[in-house]
């Protein structure tokens, strides 16, 4: 029984020490604006959010650069970064039963 009255002590205390923090009211807040940005975005998804997003983020983009390459658009950029992903990570299996390269005619030429 004295282990009982301890734990409901022990749960009044940090819920008095929750709410006079505010952490629950800060909490309460998070988690509502969270549930209606994941209802807004996620149960009724639509491309136009998306679209958004990108035009948002190409508004914010430098536009001293947007002539330099690879800056015109996230899209190149993400294609390079998958493509050496897709190297790195599988590269090894698709070796792992060939035969290595032999580099010593390349190390030649560029030691000439």
């Amino acid at each position: 029984m004295s282990i009982m009255s301890e734990t409901t002590t022990t749960e009044r205390l940090w819920d008095h020490l929750w709410t006079a923090s505010g952490a629950s009211y800060t909490f309460n807040v998070c988690t509502n604006v969270a549930s209606e940005y994941y209802h807004r975005t996620y149960k009724n998804f639509d491309i136009t959010a998306v679209t958004e997003l990108y035009d948002y983020y190409m508004y914010l983009a430098d536009k001293r650069v947007a002539d330099w390459a690879l800056m015109s658009s996230p899209f190149p950029t993400l294609i390079i970064t998958t493509c050496y992903l897709i190297v790195v990570l599988k590269g090894p299996s698709w070796m792992e039963n060939r035969k290595p390269w032999s580099l010593l005619p390349v190390i030649r030429y560029l030691m000439a």
